[in-house]
């Protein structure tokens, strides 16, 4: 359990420097619309929405299971 808290604590400081280190505005286009905004807001948001996205795709193929085989009569 400690190893994990450890690991998290380092991981969560890597990702605050780098949100910092990231401040300048850049242009964001999807489809029709462009508007800039700081990377500061960009890379958290895009990284919960991959977070978001992963535990999606996780869940839903957790949920497949095949199907029991029947027994075979020798």
């Amino acid at each position: 359990m400690k190893t994990k808290l450890i690991l998290l604590l380092v991981f969560l400081v890597l990702f605050a420097v780098i949100i910092i280190q990231n401040n300048e505005s850049v242009p964001f286009r999807v489809l029709f619309w462009s508007f800039d905004l700081p990377k500061v807001i960009l890379v958290p948001a895009l990284f919960i929405l991959g977070l978001l996205f992963g535990l999606t795709a996780f869940l839903a193929g957790r949920g497949k299971k095949k199907p029991a085989s029947p027994p075979k009569n020798p």
